[in-house]
């Protein structure tokens, strides 16, 4: 397999003296269904990595909200809320286990850290991306703040839009979980009338977010020890859809990806043209480490952003592994574009001459979990790949990097964009 795949690369699309124009049309059908596949979950995690204080001020209170939030703090919130109206519970307090579990409106307490507004807004359009959501007019609007004490009861709210909040463009639901040391206190999805269900757990974080679609019920279990602290934001963007209508979008992407490369297949073996690998750029930036290490052979899926771990994904959800008698091998490749400009300059006169963009493979690594076609095809790094083999183009248009060089009149500028690109290679088996 691996000399097919290095002839097609390096020999582009040629059969014998006649190019084959095909190529180019495939890999824009291929492109173009990919384009179309998108994160949808019904409910994403992300670790939160970056960490910025809100300086939350609780009406009423002397104190800040000290983060990483201690027990003492914790147990004097929830005084505040009992003493004032700010308890989700109108119960008596024999109803609770220990101590009940508190929401505060977003106007009972006050948020003064000026760059934390610009923090939310990253971290809805992380929530966004993992959600499928569309992010036009992305804007995330704080509803309120939920405590977990231990060993509460706690009766999951009904979701609702934030008081004075616009139904029409809300479309999920994101709780940022602050520094607050607890153990337990899953976050339960139930899928169905069966009891299936998918489970995340909180306290394996210092800090982290979860979100999920207006139309998903989740149980937050109250921590078996310590206590969880949260703000609540709504998420709004200007066409929200259903997590079920998302589902029926991406199930007609996926569709339309296969029907690229059944098409692709039916010209292969019609031999209309030859059996090539594609290359399509992701949105992830290269990850710093893989770059620098020359050893570094492989790149977890937890690095991918959920857009391009959909990708990934969408290969296996109808058994495209295997299409027709092709057998399909995917792995990752950082792609450099190379722009080269000459500028002559002579009796007054500037004369330009612009070459085509050259795209060279620079490093193959394998996934987790695949078929280890990275090793396979390390001996290509550093070969010129045909410019039809790289479909989306656009991703090589931004973030630059000019170098220019002198000689006598004569300059020379060269422009250089590398990107994590999907290499597909679908091998004929029969």
């Amino acid at each position: 397999m691996d000399r097919q795949i290095g002839d097609r690369a390096s020999e582009g699309t040629v059969i014998g003296s006649r190019p084959v124009n095909k190529t180019v049309k495939v890999a824009q059908d291929l492109a173009a269904a990919f384009e179309r596949i998108k994160s949808v979950k019904g409910v994403y995690q992300q670790e939160i990595t970056r960490g910025e204080s809100p300086d939350i001020y609780i009406y009423g209170s002397v104190e800040a909200v000290g983060l990483p939030l201690g027990n003492k703090q914790a147990m004097e919130i929830v005084d505040t809320a009992l003493e004032g109206s700010y308890n989700m519970h109108d119960a008596d307090a024999e109803d609770f286990s220990k101590e009940p579990a508190c929401v505060f409106n977003a106007g009972s307490f006050d948020i003064n850290n000026t760059r934390w507004e610009g923090y939310v807004q990253e971290l809805a359009e992380l929530a966004a991306e993992g959600l499928g959501l569309e992010t036009c007019e992305l804007k995330a609007e704080l509803d309120a703040m939920w405590l977990w004490t231990e060993g509460c009861i706690w009766p999951t709210p009904p979701l609702r839009v934030r008081k004075h909040g616009d139904r029409r463009t809300w479309a999920a639901k994101m709780l940022v979980i602050l520094p607050s040391s607890h153990k337990g206190g899953e976050v339960t999805y139930i899928r169905d009338v069966n009891g299936n269900h998918d489970t995340w757990s909180t306290d394996g974080y210092r800090q982290s977010m979860v979100s999920w679609h207006k139309d998903i019920n989740l149980v937050f279990k109250p921590p078996e020890k310590g206590n969880r602290l949260g703000l609540l934001y709504d998420l709004h963007v200007r066409r929200p859809l259903k997590y079920s209508q998302q589902l029926g979008l991406h199930h007609s992407a996926v569709q339309a990806v296969q029907d690229a490369i059944e098409k692709y297949t039916l010209l292969v073996r019609n031999d209309c043209m030859q059996e090539t690998a594609f290359f399509l750029p992701l949105n992830i930036k290269i990850p710093k480490h893989t770059s620098e290490r020359q050893d570094q052979s492989s790149i977890g899926k937890h690095m991918l952003l959920p857009s391009d771990l959909a990708k990934l994904e969408c290969f296996y959800e109808k058994g495209m592994d295997e299409v027709r008698g092709f057998q399909t091998h995917i792995a990752l490749a950082e792609v450099t574009a190379r722009d080269k400009m000459t500028i002559y300059r002579a009796w007054g006169t500037r004369q330009v001459d612009h070459f085509d963009t050259e795209y060279l493979l620079q490093k193959v690594m394998d996934i987790p979990g695949g078929d280890i076609l990275g090793e396979t095809l390390r001996r290509l790094e550093g070969t010129k790949l045909e410019a039809e083999l790289v479909p989306v183009v656009d991703a090589f248009k931004s973030g630059l990097t000019r170098t220019v060089t002198h000689q006598g009149d004569t300059e020379e500028h060269v422009f250089l964009k590398t990107a994590l690109c999907l290499l597909i290679h679908l091998e004929k088996t029969d």
